[in-house]
């Protein structure tokens, strides 16, 4: 006597009994590196991460042309094989901040927590509050460069004016109320090796900017 030819439900069925696990384990994998692959692409490490804040968005065209040159200076830190530099824009309105500027305050909070946001171009008005975070600048760039820069409690200087420097006219930057300045290395970093050299270099490109040379 023959057997019934099987229907295809019933082999669909017989295979999922025997090859069930095998499935799951292929899945698992393939939904894995599919998934890993895509964290890859979308959240790629930068190298360094500028940061633009003041009370309205700067075009994105200033990026364009400060990208090249800042690239250039930082190269591949991180040691993935690309040199990524982020640029950051937050706009706040002034200091007193309405409903719909808050995620903005919230976001500029933020940067001084993320260590690769290194480098600032900031309005003066937003430096006040935030002083405490930034490196002193003494000794980077020329006395010169210094005149008429913002100061933290002890007097140090540490953020120079843009305005009428060549270099940050070419990017945008020189604007009566812009200054540069850097993030200092906060008690939880001094031991990265990364956000050293991070420093290192946004002291390189703030000396370019500001001089139109590097160390």
């Amino acid at each position: 006597m023959t057997e019934k030819p099987q229907g295809f439900r019933k082999k669909i069925e017989n295979f999922w009994y025997h090859y069930k696990i095998v499935v799951f384990i292929v899945l698992f994998f393939a939904f894995s590196a599919t998934y890993l692959l895509i964290d890859v692409i979308q959240k790629q490490n930068p190298d360094m991460v500028l940061a633009y804040v003041s009370d309205t968005y700067g075009d994105e065209s200033q990026f364009a042309r400060a990208e090249d040159a800042i690239s250039a200076i930082i190269g591949d830190i991180n040691g993935d094989g690309t040199v990524k530099l982020n640029y950051r824009m937050m706009a706040i309105r002034d200091q007193n901040l309405l409903s719909y500027d808050v995620d903005r305050e919230q976001g500029f909070n933020y940067s001084f927590l993320d260590k690769n946001v290194r480098l600032y171009i900031i309005k003066d008005i937003f430096f006040e509050d935030k002083k405490l975070f930034f490196e002193p600048l003494e000794g980077l760039v020329s006395e010169e460069s210094l005149a008429g820069g913002l100061t933290n409690e002890d007097g140090e200087i540490c953020a120079v004016p843009l305005a009428g420097k060549p270099v940050a006219e070419t990017m945008d930057f020189s604007r009566p109320e812009l200054y540069v300045g850097i993030k200092r290395i906060m008690d939880t970093e001094k031991h990265d090796k990364l956000v050293y050299t991070q420093h290192e270099k946004a002291k390189e490109v703030l000396k370019y900017i500001v001089e139109g040379e590097t160390e």
